[in-house]
């Protein structure tokens, strides 16, 4: 499962990322992200009509289609920005708004030609109401009903910290009308916190630590979600933070702020994976490597810190996930993967490793 944001399309240079970027032969599921909820019809519409519509996003998308029958492209509603208003909540409380949204989502569907949605809501209950557990999922139940005629896909992107999945998810219920539930197994730690720690890792050796991987993949199982629709999430960039003192640099020095925006990405407290191993080849940086498989290596250069996940790391959650009969692994995203071969390692380092390890595994009688 393979998330294209349409953003990277503004940036310049190399980093300038578009649908004729994609290399379908990397994935089985490919999801256009972003179509947003407007704001006071609630039902999803278009958020970038100039790159998504204008300049062909959308059509060249579903164009890959013809080339790759068997690849399913889907698109993505909600997101980070979009979740943070109460235009979700206004919308799953109602149930006659929540019949106008579905109605409204199928011709969206069926005018842009992709194969299904994914719900990327963050997150049913999270700074809402309680009751956005109960309709969420009924509209997912309502959701899955509408598809089921035209055999399209219905998955959502789903929280990996504990406390938001007891909030917002009725697990058994929800697993009966989704194909597939992505875990967001990344972004647990970041320049949000004072002190630095990898944003995805495996596992912890604290107890009582919920944010790991494998932390949140149990507990999704646990509570009733089926193996084979589990999908486990995996980033294609790094966190990073600015240290507090260079003297101090392993898993919960103390930070200052979020790390030096990126070239590529220019945000600060993230860089994709290309500009990570470009930093890298730059020299002076030390990389610790976690000999237990605990997490994926950091590296620091004076006051900046990066916790990020390599081709090593990729290749042991896809071991994962077959070790566990997971129904597969997921990015966030292609364009933070080191698209163009920029470090030499070959196109999309991190996706391709695991998409070998997979199918590999699959091909094996």
């Amino acid at each position: 499962m393979c998330y294209y944001p349409n953003w990277p399309y503004y940036r310049t240079g190399l980093g300038k990322y578009s649908v004729r970027d994609i290399d379908p032969s990397i994935c089985t599921h490919f999801i256009y992200s972003f179509a947003v909820l407007n704001q006071n019809s609630l039902i999803m519409e278009v958020y970038d009509t100039w790159v998504d519509i204008d300049l062909g996003g959308f059509a060249q998308f579903i164009a890959l289609k013809k080339q790759y029958p068997s690849k399913k492209f889907l698109i993505a509603l909600g997101g980070w920005n979009d979740s943070r208003t109460n235009k979700y909540s206004n919308l799953l409380k109602d149930a006659s708004k929540r019949a106008t949204f579905v109605s409204e989502a199928v011709k969206f569907i069926q005018k842009y030609g992709f194969d299904g949605l994914d719900l990327d809501y963050e997150y049913p209950a999270y700074e809402q109401s309680s009751s956005e557990k109960e309709t969420f999922t009924a509209w997912c139940k309502e959701l899955r009903e509408a598809f089921d005629p035209y055999g399209w896909e219905l998955t959502a992107a789903v929280a990996a910290g504990k406390d938001k999945i007891d909030a917002g998810y009725d697990v058994p219920e929800i697993s009966k009308h989704l194909d597939a539930i992505h875990i967001m197994s990344y972004d647990l730690h970041g320049s949000w916190e004072d002190t630095v720690n990898h944003h995805a890792p495996m596992t912890a050796s604290d107890p009582e630590d919920f944010l790991t991987v494998d932390y949140a993949v149990k507990y999704w199982l646990e509570r009733g979600c089926p193996k084979e629709k589990l999908v486990v999430g995996i980033p294609t960039y790094g966190r990073t933070f600015t240290l507090e003192s260079t003297s101090s640099t392993g898993i919960g020095a103390p930070a200052s702020g979020p790390g030096n925006m990126g070239l590529i990405t220019g945000q600060q407290g993230f860089l994709g994976y290309q500009e990570v191993c470009m930093l890298l080849d730059e020299g002076g940086w030390t990389v610790s490597k976690a000999t237990d498989g605990s997490r994926g290596p950091y590296a620091y250069k004076g006051n900046q810190w990066i916790g990020y996940d390599d081709v090593q790391t990729a290749i042991q959650k896809a071991q994962y996930v077959l070790d566990n009969d997971l129904g597969g692994a997921m990015f966030w995203d292609l364009p933070s993967d080191d698209f163009n071969n920029r470090c030499g390692t070959g196109r999309y380092p991190i996706i391709s490793a695991v998409h070998d390890t997979l199918t590999a595994h699959a091909d094996t009688p």
